[in-house]
């Protein structure tokens, strides 16, 4: 008993850790997913985080990439039908005679037989599913129910900070009204672009737009309709710029 609890203590500073180097969602889950077959004695593990814009962080702990790439359409395709009601921790022991598997027949293609499945929420909203799979037939235990669980809340409130990190990040970084970066980063963006040109000694370029007679239209029509134009304008200049372009 003192030895497992020893293993969760030192898996939970290992994830501490993770959180402290961690510049990435994608490495989080990375980790969180190997610490979880690795306290649960598990052969491999996968994490499928919903997040904004379809851009779903998936990773797989040893698996196939044919598994990973297969399970993740399939979720999502669950999740956008609102299919997925998982409210708690499910296991099986037997994955070929439980119907609430999905694809079992790519699973089998893994050597998988048995698995311990959670939701990973956040404000109790479901985002995503942290599953630990194995190779034998097992009876999963309320210890590793409780790991999972753990792991899952883990999951959910790393990611939550890293969102809100990030959001505070723009925040300082953009204009309040357009949405457009400020003065302050265009000019950061500015010397390294000029730097970064000057050694590859490549060229850079710059482009100054302004808005004929702006005060006029704001003394005529109003402050709400000239923020409006201003909103409007940055739009149209921001669906036509390159990957590589910046507007501020």
């Amino acid at each position: 008993m003192e030895k497992r609890y020893k293993e969760e203590n030192k898996s939970l500073w290992k994830i501490s850790e993770l959180i402290s180097r961690a510049q990435k969602p994608e490495q989080v889950i990375l980790g969180i997913s190997k610490e979880a077959a690795r306290l649960l004695n598990g052969d491999s593990s996968f994490i499928w985080i919903l997040q904004e814009k379809n851009l779903n962080l998936v990773k797989g702990y040893k698996l196939s990439r044919e598994y990973i790439s297969k399970i993740s359409l399939k979720i999502e395709e669950e999740f956008i039908k609102k299919n997925i009601k998982i409210n708690q921790t499910f296991s099986s022991s037997n994955i070929e005679k439980d119907s609430r598997i999905f694809l079992p027949e790519i699973l089998k293609k893994e050597g998988v037989v048995s698995l311990i499945c959670t939701p990973v929420k956040a404000e109790d909203k479901l985002i995503g599913i942290l599953t630990v799979f194995s190779k034998k037939s097992k009876v999963w235990t309320k210890r590793e129910s409780r790991i999972v669980n753990m792991l899952a809340e883990q999951t959910a409130h790393i990611l939550e900070r890293m969102r809100y990190q990030k959001h505070l990040e723009e925040s300082s970084i953009r204009d309040g009204l357009t949405g457009l970066y400020s003065r302050v980063y265009f000019l950061t963006r500015a010397r390294e672009e000029i730097a970064r040109s000057s050694r590859k000694r490549e060229y850079v370029s710059f482009l100054f737009c302004d808005i004929d007679k702006f005060k006029a239209y704001n003394r005529i029509e109003g402050y709400t309709e000239g923020d409006r134009l201003l909103c409007q304008t940055a739009k149209s200049i921001e669906s036509s710029l390159r990957k590589e372009d910046t507007l501020c």
